[in-house]
């Protein structure tokens, strides 16, 4: 009933309570269709929804490459782990020993705001190999752990083979991306591979690899948790004047020199309650320069003030808590009863 589109009353037709829930029953079909049709988003794309419609963004798709004649097809994920293929090693001429290097491919850290970050190195507490120059296509795309050292797994008494036990193990290896936050938005990535007790950072575990040599043969067990870009949090509106803080990478002018970053805060919009039963609406601010890291306190002040119309300005600037005058303590006022 609720599918078919009501038909059209006459002038001077008495319309009745049935033709009304006709209407109703159609508008609620067309309700749970639009809702059906709604696209969510999700890893590896996102949706924007305006008054001229819905546009749909992808984001980089991994690198694949096709070949004929019986080559070989390579597709890269973002965070993909992977041993180092032997022909990019080096080979021990005589026992033709090389050794097994854990990879990860670089990958990217978004959120629901619209930051990016790439994530392409190694945390340097991490034990990694030192990476060698190479002309592959992808090379640059992977970052090495570590070298993997394989246990040599025994025969116990119940038939069952256990990995035998080392002093310097190295034969596992698990893989975090670890998150530095500022606020809510993400301002360092790196790859570790150690989680440190008691740090404010958050880990995301990509992976796990262990090495065992079973009856002489080498066996690589691997684990991937995480494959394809992180996406942090979801749907969710900014609180009135929310502080974040983003950086901005500036390409080096000649060949040698290193990028130039720099840092700036974005403060959400609010509003800000006058006398009169008034309020001013401040919009959201963008890329206030924050200069250089110096480690000291600064906090975000807005000014408001009347210019000589009349008018209301505003201002946004970053003090020391210095500049801001003493603190003095308030107590909370209550009414005598």
């Amino acid at each position: 009933m609720g599918r078919d589109i009501p038909r059209e009353v006459k002038a001077g037709e008495v319309v009745s309570a049935a033709w009304l829930n006709s209407i109703v029953a159609y508008l609620r079909y067309l309700n749970e269709q639009q809702l059906r049709r709604r696209i969510l988003r999700g890893v590896g794309y996102q949706a924007k929804e305006s008054a001229g419609g819905t546009s749909l963004t992808i984001d980089r798709q991994a690198i694949v490459r096709l070949g004929s004649d019986d080559l070989d097809i390579h597709r890269n994920e973002d965070f993909q782990l992977r041993i180092k293929p032997k022909h990019q090693c080096t080979v021990d001429a005589e026992s033709g020993h090389w050794d097994k290097i854990l990879q990860v491919h670089i990958g990217r850290v978004t959120d629901h705001h619209g930051h990016e970050l790439n994530v392409t190195e190694i945390e340097k507490e991490s034990r990694a190999s030192t990476p060698a120059k190479s002309s592959v296509w992808d090379s640059e795309q992977w970052v090495d752990v570590g070298v993997l050292k394989p246990k040599t797994s025994i025969q116990g008494d119940d038939g069952v083979a256990t990995a035998a036990e080392e002093a310097d193990d190295n034969s596992t290896k698990e893989v975090f991306v670890r998150l530095t936050l500022s606020g809510s938005v993400p301002e360092k990535a790196v790859f570790t591979t150690k989680k440190e007790e008691g740090s404010a950072d958050i880990y995301v575990p990509i992976g796990k690899v262990q090495a065992v040599v079973v009856e002489e043969f080498l066996r690589i067990y691997m684990e991937q948790y995480q494959q394809g870009p992180i996406e942090l949090g979801g749907e969710s509106v900014g609180m009135p004047f929310d502080v974040s803080m983003t950086e901005t990478i500036e390409e080096p002018l000649q060949e040698g020199e290193e990028p130039q970053v720099t840092y700036q805060v974005n403060v959400e919009a609010g509003r800000v309650f006058l006398p009169d039963r008034q309020f001013a609406y401040i919009p959201r601010k963008e890329k206030l320069e924050l200069g250089e890291l110096t480690g000291s306190t600064r906090y975000v002040t807005l000014t408001l003030m009347r210019d000589g119309a009349g008018n209301l300005k505003y201002q946004y600037t970053l003090e020391p808590e210095s500049e801001l005058g003493t603190r003095v303590n308030a107590t909370e006022y209550t009414a005598e009863k």
